[in-house]
């Protein structure tokens, strides 16, 4: 499943280590790896958001400001993708297009914002570590790799 990135550029530090911890369970389409040099950056990211499951939206001062994230959302929520408001200061007004979709306020805590968002999009099991769910799939996808080259040189 690919997941589009919206973000503010002044918050980019943040959004790229969560990014980061997303890309170990989701291809996430962010534009800082997903528009080669030469493109039109601006056809790329309506492709990367018609062609992502859903929408992750970073909220902040910046991002709410954006005319690039406005545009960003306004086509999300054309094209009905399920949306993901994820934000920083939870003491800011959100879009009146945002106030009906449950949000996650990343706080102090790394991990448990981490596990919420893995949650909405499904991926969390129970309160194992998102970590720990990370090496056990990374595990299974070695195994498997091994099983494959051995069937294979038979």
């Amino acid at each position: 499943m690919q997941l589009f990135i919206s973000y503010a550029r002044e918050d980019a530090n943040k959004v790229r280590r969560i990014v980061e911890d997303l890309d170990q369970f989701y291809n996430c389409w962010v534009d800082w790896d997903d528009i080669a040099p030469g493109r039109q950056w601006e056809q790329e990211i309506r492709r990367g958001i018609l062609t992502s499951q859903h929408f992750l939206f970073f909220v902040s001062a910046h991002s709410l400001k954006s005319e690039w994230c406005m545009k960003e959302l306004r086509l999300a929520l054309w094209t009905r993708k399920p949306i993901m408001p994820i934000v920083f200061n939870p003491a800011l007004k959100l879009p009146h297009s945002l106030t009906s979709i449950q949000w996650v306020v990343f706080g102090e805590d790394y991990e448990l914002n981490i596990r919420k968002i893995l949650a909405g999009l499904g991926a969390a099991r129970s309160h194992t570590s998102w970590r720990a769910i990370a090496l056990v799939e990374a595990i299974a996808l070695t195994l498997g790799v091994i099983s494959y080259i051995i069937a294979t040189s038979v």
